[in-house]
């Protein structure tokens, strides 16, 4: 009742705020864990987390400014790559693959809680071994603005995901499957693929398809 209250008197809370608040538990808590990764804040441009102090976790006021902090944004952003890891998940609208994503892991164990944060990790490392300190940009704009995409976050983790196994040819491979991304980001109907012009399971899809495609014709496999 007074979670109800709250959330529709005042201000509204978003989705990812009511994820939070009705789907506790373990895997919840390895989301929060991973966004305050160095790695993480760097790539997202968060304000970095120190252990001075706990409560300067969320009284910290440069991170309150930062939007994709103030907003559960950054949690978002992992769990999109949950929900888009297994494609039979991949169905219905953004909003119901992240619900389904979290609803359907409340009771994981300890175990596969750990296991599945050490493979976000692996995959954000070798998206940042690959593609460089930035790995999800855009290229710059008509006005030279450079921005990061969740969409070629989400196609580049899960495409990985997909070629673990090519692990060491990726890495030995990277800069020609960093050149041909740069060039299919150069074509306006890739670039409107990769970045997400539609949001539809089938959207999805085809981008996740596409940056696999990009990275097994460059590397080789």
């Amino acid at each position: 009742f007074i979670f109800d209250r709250l959330n529709t008197g005042g201000t509204k809370l978003n989705a990812q705020e009511i994820r939070n608040a009705i789907y506790p538990g373990t895997f919840n808590k390895i989301i929060t864990e991973l966004t305050r990764d160095d790695l993480f804040t760097s790539i997202f441009n968060i304000p970095p987390y120190t252990k001075s102090d706990y409560n300067d976790y969320y009284e910290n006021p440069v991170r309150q400014k930062n939007t994709l902090y103030a907003t559960m944004g950054d949690c978002q952003l992992v769990t999109r790559y949950f929900a888009l890891r297994d494609e039979e998940n991949i169905r219905g609208s953004m909003k119901s693959m992240l619900d389904r994503a979290m609803a359907n892991r409340v009771k994981i164990t300890e175990d596969e809680a750990e296991s599945l944060k050490n493979e976000y990790r692996t995959l954000l490392q070798l998206s940042f071994d690959i593609f460089g300190p930035k790995p999800f940009l855009l290229p710059p704009d008509e006005r030279q603005r450079e921005r990061i995409s969740a969409s070629l976050y989400d196609a580049t983790m899960v495409a990985l995901k997909r070629l673990l196994s090519h692990r060491e040819k990726l890495n030995e491979k990277k800069y020609e499957i960093k050149r041909a991304l740069e060039e299919e980001l150069a074509d306006n109907n890739s670039l409107q693929i990769l970045t997400g012009q539609g949001n539809t399971a089938n959207a999805v899809k085809e981008r996740i398809g596409l940056l696999e495609k990009i990275m097994k014709r460059a590397a080789g496999i």
